[in-house]
């Protein structure tokens, strides 16, 4: 019965690629023997001036400081997250603030961990920094971050999905930056998640783990994705599944991204040493999140990387892992390798394809116009980005790929 389903969702993928009615954004996930397709669902391309705070808020609902962690930075509103270049940049800085950690209590408000006091609201702290966390809440999809991160130790930058329940929470990804090739892949369930038996079958572990990768974060961007479905979460780097959890995690979550500075005794330790180097950097592209339901699209430009821009200067990494410790890595689960294939509409009557993966050598991609005219072509599999741009103010054709043995046609 397995193999009959997989068989029938493939043929309804393929035949919904050809029966396209006209989406601004649409991405891809191609390999030789399965294709799948997801709509623009919310994100940010972060090209503004200033933060989108009806999109983000800059500290968690509940305070500027996960103090029950031991924490030792403030998210402070303004001045530790900054738009420049077309990236958001989430900056950790060595500096002393006194300031309250839940703005809407007293300064000798009482603070209590599991109903254990653990001191007054308004504290010092030693280390300034910046997160983002948004204001509507995602289920079901694909979750996308294209970054780079400062290395240092006690740097923990993190990208990851809270449903605002105790231990109802995806981590997408974890890094601390004296560990700078690997990255901690993560789930937290109520129940604890230990559904993972080791040791012959008789002992349990949670679910989680570091996974080695071959280049620092540092060195260039990288995109890490997340599948989430009724029956399973799948992470990806640059396009290969590199870990696949089988549970249920039920409850919508809002996206969060933040640069922490953990203490020497508390999660993820050690805290910054000497050489540690202030200001340190979080730095996001993009965010994406992705629907497979075809009537939630929610239209928006996504940004092209343009030739000669800065965004463009930045080095690309195509960081890939190493080594593959399980439970995490379910080899029957991750066989299949992805090529991601975004098209979008863009700024000044143009439009864009970008690929994230490795395309075969068949690739091809062809784009006409409304009147069958061809207005760019390629069949180059090195190239990550491809522009185009319409004349006579009409922004509408067909584009058809063919990308790992399949074909593929999109009308716009």
């Amino acid at each position: 019965m397995k193999n009959r389903s997989n068989s029938i969702f493939l043929i309804l993928a393929i035949v919904l690629v050809h029966s396209l009615n006209s989406h601004a954004q649409v991405m891809w996930q191609v390999s030789s023997g399965k294709l799948v397709q997801w709509y623009y669902n919310g994100g940010d391309e972060f090209t503004g001036n200033t933060l989108n705070t009806a999109k983000w808020l800059t500290s968690y609902p509940w305070g500027r400081s996960l103090y029950c962690n031991k924490e030792q930075e403030f998210y402070t509103e303004k001045g530790n997250a900054e738009l420049r270049n077309g990236f958001l940049t989430l900056v950790a800085k060595k500096e002393p603030i006194t300031a309250k950690i839940l703005h809407w209590e007293a300064d000798d408000h009482i603070l209590k961990c599991s109903d254990k006091e653990v001191g007054m609201n308004k504290q010092s702290f030693n280390y300034t920094s910046g997160m983002i966390y948004s204001t509507q809440k995602f289920h079901y999809g694909y979750y996308e971050i294209k970054f780079r991160s400062d290395e240092g130790t006690g740097l923990w930058p993190a990208f990851w999905l809270y449903a605002g329940r105790e231990n109802d929470e995806i981590d997408i990804f974890e890094i601390k930056g004296e560990r700078n090739t690997e990255i901690h892949v993560d789930i937290h369930c109520p129940s604890g998640c230990k559904n993972y038996k080791t040791t012959l079958g008789m002992l349990k572990k949670n679910w989680g783990d570091y996974l080695a990768t071959s280049s620092a974060w540092h060195v260039g961007l990288n995109v890490v994705g997340l599948e989430w479905n009724p029956e399973y979460i799948k992470w990806y780097l640059n396009g290969k599944g590199i870990a696949f959890w089988k549970g249920k995690m039920e409850f919508p979550a809002a996206i969060i991204a933040n640069l922490a500075i953990p203490s020497n005794n508390g999660p993820f330790g050690p805290g910054p040493d000497a050489s540690t180097k202030f200001p340190a950097e979080f730095e996001i592209d993009y965010i994406r999140m992705w629907t497979s339901i075809q009537n939630s699209v929610s239209e928006a430009e996504l940004e092209p990387v343009l030739s000669g821009s800065q965004r463009a200067s930045f080095p690309v990494s195509n960081s890939q892992l190493t080594k593959r410790p399980k439970p995490e890595f379910k080899k029957s689960a991750l066989k299949d390798e992805f090529v991601n294939v975004v098209f979008s509409k863009a700024s000044n009557n143009g439009a864009f394809i970008s690929i994230v993966g490795k395309p075969s050598d068949d690739f091809f991609i062809e784009v006409k116009d409304a009147a069958l005219n061809l207005i760019y072509s390629s069949i180059d599999p090195k190239l990550r980005e491809h522009h185009f741009y319409f004349s006579g103010g009409k922004s509408s054709g067909t584009v058809k790929m063919k990308i790992n043995g399949q074909n593929l046609e999109h009308k716009f």
